[in-house]
């Protein structure tokens, strides 16, 4: 357990066992710089592939976080279709680059992204349990920095994978499966301190389930959803790398991200229809996915 974890654990137990002294506000008032948000600059690792290499996703997170008035320093790893267990043997290879970087700087949470279908497949597959293993000798290794590890939930493509159509013969279906396949994840890795996931592809599904529930169909051209991905309908847009970054800020800092401003070529209305669904996936959606407990006091 992180020390972070142990901090707020001993605070909430003193609130609960100390006598209430006068109203609570007055109490709150008097604990006012506690519940101020750190000035600190965020340490932020990500590992991923094309879908992290993508629009300069690690730079989406700053803009984010700089919107927000949250400083952040956020570095990315990455190389095309690289799986959980690349990232974990790298970063278990002297001298190599993605140990060194672990190794030499002092992180808060490190992302972690796997390749797009293998959390989706079946748990007996050699690629499924190749990540799950790499995931959980990360944990080890992101624990034992005192860092958090985030996995990063990805999204289906937008009309199933073509090249595994019984598994994934549309987004709903691939979706569902790579959820289950990232709450494995991240319960496998659970011993090894806090994991949290950041729901992203939650995220593409409500803009998705949204747009049926209008009666619109979500695959056709020109609607939110369609324009999340990239022409090959699987790779992220800038829009979905936007929206994917959103999601990041809301999971690690506890805080909405509705009416942040933006520096992204997306129009206002596109921003805040993603701003509102991510905020929506995170705290409204998502009750099987805790928000990191030391975000309530903005505390690293």
């Amino acid at each position: 357990m992180s020390a972070k974890r142990i901090l707020v654990i001993s605070i909430l137990a003193l609130f609960c066992f100390s006598p209430m002294q006068g109203p609570l506000s007055s109490h709150l008032q008097a604990d006012d710089g506690v519940l101020e948000a750190s000035s600190v600059s965020l340490e932020i690792l990500m590992m991923g592939n094309s879908y992290t290499s993508a629009n300069s996703l690690d730079s989406i997170v700053d803009g984010v976080m700089s919107a927000a008035s949250n400083s952040a320093n956020v570095t990315s790893l990455s190389g095309g279709g690289m799986r959980l267990s690349q990232h974990s043997s790298n970063v278990g290879t002297a001298g190599h680059q993605w140990n060194t970087t672990l190794n030499n700087g002092v992180w808060d949470w490190v992302v972690l992204q796997d390749q797009s279908q293998i959390p989706g497949f079946p748990r007996a597959h050699q690629e499924w349990i190749s990540s799950k293993n790499g995931a959980v000798q990360l944990a080890q290794t992101i624990d034992a920095k005192g860092a958090d590890s985030v996995l990063m939930m990805t999204w289906g493509r937008r009309d199933g994978d073509s090249v595994n159509t019984q598994r994934f013969p549309d987004f709903s279906t691939m979706q569902d499966e790579l959820e289950a396949g990232y709450l494995d994840y991240r319960d496998n890795m659970s011993s090894h301190g806090d994991v949290w996931v950041a729901p992203v592809g939650l995220a593409f599904e409500h803009i998705h389930d949204q747009i049926i529930a209008n009666g619109g169909t979500p695959t056709n051209s020109g609607n939110t959803f369609y324009d999340l991905y990239s022409s090959d309908g699987s790779h992220p847009s800038i829009s979905g790398s936007y929206l994917a970054g959103l999601v990041i800020y809301a999971t690690i800092t506890g805080d909405d991200p509705v009416g942040l401003s933006h520096s992204t070529s997306l129009s206002n209305s596109v921003v805040l229809e993603l701003q509102q669904a991510a905020a929506a996936t995170v705290f409204n959606e998502t009750a099987h996915l805790v928000v990191p407990l030391a975000n309530i006091f903005n505390w690293k």
